[in-house]
């Protein structure tokens, strides 16, 4: 299954509902809907259209939630395209910081910067997999 690019319409809405249930990940939000960034949020098992990403005129966040909150995160070995991502990337956060909403300002920063950003979030316990994953894909953290 494809991840689609969160197109501007149903962000508001989204927005609205991650307030209330996530409300670190609305600065990402509020971003994309502002034309600030492109987000693409990737759920395990997913894949994105790299050229659709390379075609993006704003800096772009793609996200991967390897974060589960009910049960144990599947780590970077059910993500098909990791090593993709994180050579089309110029830069990528490894996220464990259980929801902090600087975080993710700074994720946006980041982002502008670079132009081409990978966020994995996940927890404490697959940070070093992740780490390791990255950098044997070929990615810079």
């Amino acid at each position: 299954m494809k991840a689609p690019i969160h197109p501007k319409k149903a962000l508001p809405a989204l927005i609205a509902l991650c307030s209330v249930h996530s409300p670190h990940t609305v600065p990402l939000l509020r971003a994309a809907y502002e034309g600030v960034i492109s987000l693409v949020t990737v759920l395990s098992g997913q894949t994105v259209h790299l050229a659709e990403l390379d075609r993006a005129r704003l800096p772009s966040i793609t996200l991967l939630g390897d974060d589960q909150e009910a049960g144990v995160p599947d780590g970077p070995g059910v993500w098909p395209q990791y090593k993709a991502l994180a050579r089309w990337a110029q830069f990528t956060v490894i996220n464990t910081a259980d929801g902090d909403m600087q975080d993710y300002v700074y994720m946006v920063h980041i982002a502008c910067e670079v132009r081409k950003l990978l966020v994995v979030e996940t927890t404490t316990e697959r940070m070093e997999e992740w780490n390791a994953a990255v950098s044997k894909a070929g990615g810079a953290s």
